[in-house]
């Protein structure tokens, strides 16, 4: 099962979305359908065995509306706040190198606590230190979020 938000224009009245939901809904594989005819978007969930994003975007335009394709909906993706801290993705850019290491240098990696042990640090305390700055890292972007999104909110309420 695989839910999509997909970008519909040219939609006039909540009539237009309940007929482009009745037309998704006879489609096979459609779960369900919901399309906001203010937001200019579909949440469709569908059994990609059975049914693909290109034949719902087809019904759509059947329907006769423009469908753009997949969108991330705007009143859950903020542009101005990035996924993670700013300081964390500099420091990704500068120093970070995606490789496949999970599996890399375990014997060194079973020994540390104990070489911490012997340097005199607290490995749970050190880990909770890291949990509590990276937690703190994360909440004014999740404070920011949530306040768009109550925006948002009453923006589609008015």
């Amino acid at each position: 099962m695989k839910t999509a938000t997909i970008e519909i224009n040219g939609l006039l009245s909540a009539l237009s979305s309940l007929g482009i939901e009745k037309q998704l809904a006879k489609l096979p594989g459609i779960h369900k359908a919901e399309v906001n005819y203010v937001g200019g978007s579909a949440t469709v969930a569908y059994d990609e065995t059975i049914i693909d994003l290109k034949t719902i975007k087809h019904k759509v335009h059947e329907c006769g509306y423009h469908c753009a394709g997949e969108q991330m909906p705007k009143h859950v993706c903020v542009p101005e706040d990035p996924p993670v801290p700013p300081e964390t993705l500099a420091a990704f850019r500068d120093r970070g190198s995606p490789a496949l290491r999970l599996e890399q240098k375990l014997d060194a990696a079973r020994a540390l606590p104990g070489q911490l042990a012997e340097l005199g640090l607290d490995l749970d305390e050190v880990s909770d230190e890291l949990e509590r700055q990276g937690v703190q890292k994360f909440i004014e972007p999740y404070d920011r979020l949530l306040a768009a999104l109550a925006r948002r909110a009453t923006e589609l309420a008015t």
